[in-house]
């Protein structure tokens, strides 16, 4: 079996990031960062295949 894509769930909100854990894990690696630095760090560390990012944070927002 091929391993699961990879969704990187960048928010804020530890609810938001639990919710999208919950709702993707069973099809999809998920990976969260409460941050867009932490989550810029992830993209350069990680193989991922895609992103939800929050485009209101604090410091670098999902739409930098």
């Amino acid at each position: 079996m091929a391993d699961k894509p990879t969704i990187l769930v960048v928010d804020d909100e530890l609810s938001i990031r639990e919710s999208f854990t919950l709702i993707l894990e069973n099809d999809f690696h998920v990976e969260t960062a409460a941050s867009g630095e932490t989550a810029l760090q992830k993209a350069s560390s990680l193989p991922i295949d895609m992103a939800f990012l929050d485009i209101r944070m604090p410091g670098i927002t999902g739409m930098e």
